[in-house]
């Protein structure tokens, strides 16, 4: 909202057509203080300009003021600032990108990383894909950053789990682990070697998106494990066993009774 000053001796007029302003009074006598209003946000980058004109009663008179509206503050942000990626080759998640910036670019430096697309203008859906699997052992992490002068860069952070096939051990797993039935409709058996303590294993369970599932164990002898996955969707699902720094790891195939 502004205000300018009329100053005049006689009956005068306001001749206002732009739809975007409000102006008060738009007539009277003699000199007043007039108000101007905004009535709609200039969603443009540029700044607006337009013209009140005041005229006496009979338009023998005229004069005008200029209006000038500044355009939208520039927006740059990316929703969710981290993003979490399964160890695998073709994980991928979605970044929503918000800007109203004439244009925007990304820059990263990640190997692993592939994103879609790396440049463009206003509001985008940015595909968020790992190139490789995660074969180093631990968890990495990277970030790739949104630029759009002069706005200050945002920076995304993106991790990657890693896969849960490193460090397998095939003859370790067949020779010293037995696992039954295997389809199974519930409960699974994994009969252990006399040679190692069960209390010894580490054992987890994952789906096929690499998440870690809770797992109940039983032990019904000193050489046998017992647990059921009976509550978890039909499906694929991995388990893998730690032992003395190696991993073995067996496919689980859970199938309708």
């Amino acid at each position: 909202m502004a205000s300018f000053k009329l100053q005049t001796n006689l009956d005068w007029v306001v001749k206002n057509n732009i739809n975007w302003l409000m102006v008060s009074p738009q007539k009277g006598r003699m000199g007043a203080q007039i108000t101007v209003i905004v009535t709609s946000e200039n969603t443009s980058f540029k700044e607006r300009s337009a013209a009140i004109y005041v005229s006496s009663a009979n338009s023998t008179l005229m004069d005008s003021v200029l209006v000038i509206q500044k355009g939208s503050l520039y927006l740059l942000d990316a929703q969710p600032d981290t993003v979490v990626l399964s160890g695998t080759k073709g994980a991928k998640e979605i970044v929503s990108l918000f800007s109203n910036a004439p244009n925007w670019s990304i820059s990263h430096g990640l190997s692993w990383l592939e994103i879609s697309p790396m440049y463009g203008s206003g509001n985008e859906m940015l595909e968020i894909k790992a190139s490789q699997n995660n074969h180093t052992g631990k968890v990495r992490e990277g970030s790739f950053t949104i630029l759009s002068a002069p706005l200050e860069p945002k920076v995304v952070v993106v991790r990657q789990e890693k896969d849960i096939h490193v460090g397998i051990d095939k003859k370790m797993g067949k020779d010293k682990f037995k696992i039954y039935p295997n389809p199974t409709v519930n409960e699974v058996n994994l009969m252990i070697d006399q040679s190692i303590n069960p209390l010894n294993l580490e054992l987890k369970l994952f789906n096929n998106l690499g998440a870690q599932l809770p797992l109940k164990i039983e032990y019904p002898t000193s050489h046998q494990i017992l647990f059921n996955i009976s509550d978890y969707p039909v499906g694929i699902y991995f388990l893998t066993l730690d032992y003395e720094g190696k991993r073995w790891s067996k496919k689980l195939t859970l199938i309708e009774k």
